[in-house]
């Protein structure tokens, strides 16, 4: 295994991008979707799959991304696998160059159907192991006869011990009686994991903040001051300052809407509500030939949630708000921000395509909402009402105090 790892070739910033890539996953099939992306940028494959042990270390379930073949949602035995000496734990990695034509897949009795019917020719497979014990497998299966490397092996071989643990606590998780769970401890590792991924959001979004007022405090000043400079030149002929001061003009609009959503200043100064209120507006302004319907229910005492929650509860609405507007070709948006026992809801719902066509149009921005919400707890629903139409609905308990109940 030392030798192996000297191959690598990983910076610390692709290491980084592994990690981050399951943080917030509860499901095995969710974390091998995430972690292909970001290893794809340095290990090329055309298919990528893990295959676990089952308890009675005799079976195997696989998760797979890429191409989907026979292998995915399947359970087979260990002994038909072409790979068991790796689940036998008497192989650290099996590497092929072509596996169309490789004898140590050409076993009868092998379970190896869908490598010729996926075409699937380099390959290369690395343990995953937790304290000496071996878990499962991971497989890179690329279309063409281009040999992964001992650099290509390495790197592997440290994706894999990356996110081994995750897997395995996901797999403890899910064998463990519900029943006899300590509910106390349980609870102070997801807060945990939660707190965490909060203020690890929050960060991010300060820093968006700063560099908002940046570009507010330098950026917009210095077009100004162009423009001003070009209101005193008497070189140029009308028409051409004309078109100047139009591009300058449109330059300004730019930014300051990259302000705004970089830096919701309404937000921090005025609250949630407003700020929903004048995002709703100005999409309005907009597309005006959609009717809008905006209701805010929030108490009037200083019920709030953390500063971070808050901001992640605004992005994911402006998320909502925008699709409404620019993908459900609606004719009517109804958005609420509403508030019942403790839980302060916020809903979007158009009378439009649908959430089919919207998911097709934006799959990446619902992915965002889904996992902002998930960072901080939050109940997120995107589902299609009736007759036609999308409903996106947002919830999370607002940390009241004792004395601002009594007084409610």
């Amino acid at each position: 295994m030392s030798d192996l790892i000297s191959n690598c070739t990983l910076t610390v910033t692709e290491i980084l991008g592994v990690a981050t890539a399951v943080a917030g996953r509860w499901e095995l099939g969710e974390v091998i979707q995430s972690v292909s992306g970001d290893v794809a940028t340095f290990l090329t494959h055309d298919h990528f799959d893990a295959a676990i042990l089952l308890e009675d270390k005799k079976s195997l379930s696989t998760y797979e991304t890429g191409l989907e073949t026979q292998w995915g949602g399947t359970t087979r035995l260990v002994e038909a696998s072409p790979i068991r000496a790796i689940f036998n734990n008497a192989a650290e990695y099996i590497v092929s160059e072509d596996a169309q034509t490789d004898p140590q897949f050409q076993h009868p009795g092998m379970y190896t159907a869908p490598i010729f019917e996926a075409n699937l020719r380099a390959r290369l497979h690395v343990a995953m192991v937790i304290s000496g014990e071996v878990i499962g497998a991971l497989s890179f299966s690329r279309n063409t006869a281009t040999p992964y490397t001992k650099n290509d092996i390495a790197n592997c071989l440290v994706v894999s011990r990356i996110i081994s643990p995750y897997v395995h606590g996901l797999l403890q998780s899910d064998r463990t009686d519900d029943a006899k769970l300590d509910a106390a401890r349980q609870a102070a590792l997801r807060e945990g994991l939660r707190r965490g991924a909060r203020e690890l959001t929050g960060e991010l979004e300060k820093s968006q903040a700063q560099m908002g007022m940046n570009l507010h405090d330098q950026t917009l000043a210095d077009l100004s001051r162009i423009s001003r400079t070009i209101d005193d030149r008497t070189e140029l002929n009308a028409e051409e300052l004309n078109v100047l001061r139009s591009d300058v003009s449109s330059c300004l609009t730019e930014l300051r809407r990259i302000v705004n959503e970089l830096r919701p200043s309404v937000l921090e100064l005025f609250g949630l509500a407003e700020a929903l209120r004048q995002l709703v507006e100005k999409e309005n302004a907009l597309r005006p030939d959609i009717e809008v319907t905006f209701v805010d229910q929030l108490p009037d005492n200083d019920a709030h949630h953390d500063e971070d929650v808050e901001f992640g509860f605004f992005r994911i609405a402006q998320e909502a708000i925008h699709n409404a507007f620019k993908h459900s070709n609606a004719s009517h948006i109804d958005v609420e921000l509403t508030f019942h026992d403790d839980t302060m809801v916020v809903s979007v719902r158009d009378n439009g395509c649908g959430i089919e066509e919207i998911h097709s149009k934006n799959r990446g921005g619902i992915f965002n909402m889904k996992t902002r919400a998930a960072l901080f707890g939050a109940q997120f629903e995107i589902r299609p009402v009736s007759p036609s139409g999308t409903l996106i609905y947002l919830a999370s308990p607002l940390k009241i105090s004792a004395d601002e109940k009594v007084s409610a």
